[in-house]
């Protein structure tokens, strides 16, 4: 059984890429969960296991929404609150779900420090989340945490190490169909195809995605899914068609119909990936030489990150920045950069 001191020795663990990274994980997702204890430790009851839940979901929604910055300090504290009801013997049903409560608040712990640029400190906590989600038997789970994990990897430049922590994932579902989790994890291997310039296995993966995305139903997966929704189907993409562009400049308009098509779709609830968003149509604008649009979805994109306590979007505003270099002689160029780079500044 995972227990407190297995959990926190985890979470302290220097981990990086590559065999170091992907081998533990997969042994542990290779094991069957520890038999639980069948005890009836007094302290926590439905109520209170219920609220803790509940936490989990509110702490998930904000970083979400928000981004990291302003309370990972909280998640963490939550999570060690959780792991130590894990000392104690609890019936099947409680014990496991301390454990997936245990993974959720991991993961979101893990992306808060990733946002703001503590990146070896994020890995850890996704990989505790991964063991207690696996202790919890809980694969979906899981699979979305190792997602997570692959992104942040392909960001730090483990493009192999994303793939495989993808395919991994993908393998652990395959016998648990869940059309939402299997789009989201289609989008992510065709982001990283893209990047290795695997063209084919790029557009394979994308029509995948949008063939399970068909397949998906409002009350088909589990809450802390309910952000890959159509918008976000459409951001994954056209990061996809993005990159692929590298390879296929044809694909350029593509990815900025998608970013288009997925601001259009998108409310307020995730401010962070509406910034993410207008920042890479930006982007793309300034490279089709529109001149004047791109600096009027800079200014958008300014105004979405503002409120935003991200390091992921400061760095995104910071490559925004690069890409008005060749046209900073331009007043509406000069004028953009003038607003963004206060914001863009990542030290």
């Amino acid at each position: 059984m995972l227990g407190r001191r297995e959990l926190i020795e985890t979470a302290a663990a220097a981990i990086g890429a590559g065999s170091a990274l992907v081998t533990p994980i997969r042994r542990w997702l290779g094991q069957d969960p520890t038999p639980l204890p069948h005890g009836t430790a007094d302290g926590i009851g439905p109520d209170e296991l219920a609220g803790l839940a509940a936490t989990a979901t509110a702490f998930r929604n904000w970083d979400v929404q928000f981004g990291g910055g302003l309370r990972r300090k909280a998640v963490i504290g939550q999570l060690a609150e959780v792991v130590d009801h894990l000392r104690e013997p609890h019936p099947a049903p409680t014990q496991s779900e301390l454990y997936r409560i245990t993974a959720d608040l991991a993961e979101t712990a893990g992306s808060a420090l990733w946002d703001v640029g503590l990146h070896q400190r994020a890995q850890q906590y996704f990989s505790l989340g991964v063991k207690a989600a696996a202790q919890a038997g809980d694969k979906p789970l899981a699979a979305h945490i190792l997602a997570t994990m692959a992104v942040q990897a392909v960001e730090q430049g483990h493009l192999r190490t994303g793939l495989d922590l993808i395919q991994m994932a993908q393998h652990g579902m395959r016998r648990t169909p869940m059309p939402r989790l299997d789009s989201m994890l289609a989008t992510r291997e065709g982001w990283i195809c893209a990047q290795l310039g695997r063209i084919q296995d790029c557009h394979r993966a994308i029509g995948n995605a949008e063939d399970a995305f068909t397949r998906t139903t409002h009350d088909d997966a589990p809450g802390w899914l309910d952000y890959f929704s159509a918008a976000e189907l459409a951001g994954t993409t056209a990061s996809d068609y993005r990159d692929l562009a590298v390879h296929d400049p044809g694909q350029l308009a593509n990815a900025a119909s998608r970013f288009e098509c997925a601001l259009a779709l998108r409310g307020n609830e995730s401010l962070r990936s509406r910034a993410f968003d207008l920042t890479e149509l930006a982007k793309i604008q300034f490279r089709q030489g529109e001149i004047e649009r791109a600096c009027a979805t800079g200014h958008a994109a300014t105004d979405a990150a503002a409120g935003l306590h991200s390091f992921r979007v400061r760095q995104r505003l910071t490559d925004l920045v690069q890409a008005t270099d060749a046209y900073r002689h331009l007043t509406p160029c000069a004028e953009l950069r003038e607003r963004v780079q206060p914001l863009a500044t990542t030290t």
